[in-house]
């Protein structure tokens, strides 16, 4: 039985890199075997008894020489609190209406000030497009794309 499991342990080490290609194109591909691969992991899990609670990760500041921890929000939790996508966040963020985070690495993580920024800032976008729905301002902007399209000449 050794001598099966040292054999695969190193035909496996030669060919890692070849199966996990074909098993990742084949998950993607194939619905039924992604379902019998989640089948699978689950009850690996239900068998050594792995349960996953989240806690939501914090990042530590040092301020004024004093150490701080913040609790910190991925972007998609802070997408789904203001009622936005994540691509909304990540473009207010490029077009500056937002600060970008001041921690270091290449995940966004945004604190629970800059949520309630970007909270007042849906709030404030909501209210300007709401005003879309008012008669008068239709009434105006149909009359202006029946003029541009009067008006405007192709080359």
């Amino acid at each position: 039985m050794q001598d099966q499991t040292k054999y695969y342990k190193e035909w496996y080490k030669k060919n890692r890199v070849a199966r996990n290609t074909k098993r990742r194109k084949r998950y993607a591909k194939d619905l039924v075997f992604r379902g019998q691969e989640k089948e699978r992991i689950q009850a690996y899990r239900d068998l050594v008894g792995y349960t996953r609670e989240y806690v939501p990760p914090t990042r530590t500041l040092i301020y004024n020489g004093t150490k701080h921890t913040v609790k910190v929000y991925r972007i998609g939790e802070v997408a789904d609190r203001i009622e936005r996508t994540p691509q909304t966040v990540r473009l207010w963020e490029r077009y500056k209406f937002i600060p970008k985070s001041i921690f270091p690495g290449t995940q966004r993580v945004y604190t629970e000030n800059q949520i309630q920024l970007m909270g007042k800032l849906a709030k404030a976008i909501d209210k300007w497009f709401g005003r879309l729905h008012d008669p008068g301002i239709r009434k105006q902007m149909v009359e202006l794309k029946q003029h541009i399209k009067k008006n405007w000449k192709t080359v």
